[in-house]
């Protein structure tokens, strides 16, 4: 019978410290926590755009050359026009401890902007997640990214704007990706790509 109750109380002992430690997370870890997970809002997008049969229309630089093109992907071409956003994801549980969150209001809007804090090999430096202030809507991500290695340097910055679409169902509207590659003893190559997501 004692043995029964100390074992109770121990039980009961371990379960109010798991509680009181679920509670008493640091702000670090909340912080942590406030990552937003760009891959599952784009593998939502790309079903969405597909089975809508949205068009993409880009207008694409290379140093000096330009092209213009128009399609309507079906859902692997959808993959493949988004992947370039989600290489800028950050809700990797691997990457958390490795940036900070700052959040305020600017104008109309609720800003949450995500800074490196380490120096190692992240390719993403920077994120910043735009929501309207009213409706909590998304508005607009940009990320910078930016890769230093022997044998070259890049550095690219992707903004997404939003727009809310058939059902007030939120999609993309626009996407502007640019940026430059630096190959070791070749010239530094400029690019940007200006993509509208058409009906």
């Amino acid at each position: 019978m004692m043995k029964r109750i100390n074992l109770l109380l121990i039980t009961a002992g371990w379960g109010i410290l798991m509680v009181l430690s679920c509670c008493g997370r640091n702000p670090e870890t909340q912080s942590y926590e406030k990552l937003f997970d760009l891959g599952s809002l784009i593998d939502s997008q790309v079903i969405y755009l597909s089975v809508n049969h949205y068009g993409i229309r880009k207008i694409s630089s290379l140093g000096f050359q330009e092209e213009v093109t128009e399609n309507y992907p079906d859902s692997s071409g959808w993959e493949k026009e988004l992947s370039i956003i989600k290489t800028a994801d950050l809700s990797k549980p691997g990457l958390r401890p490795y940036y900070m969150v700052k959040t305020y209001e600017k104008a109309l809007f609720l800003v949450d902007e995500y800074f490196v804090t380490d120096s190692g090999s992240l390719p993403t430096i920077y994120q910043k997640i735009v929501r309207d202030k009213d409706s909590g809507q998304l508005a607009r991500i940009e990320a910078q990214q930016r890769v230093n290695n022997p044998i070259y340097h890049s550095n690219r910055h992707i903004e997404i704007v939003f727009n809310q679409g058939d059902a007030y169902k939120l999609i993309i509207d626009s996407i502007l990706v640019k940026g430059y590659q630096k190959i070791i003893s070749q010239d530094t190559v400029f690019y940007t790509t200006i993509a509208k997501v058409i009906p």
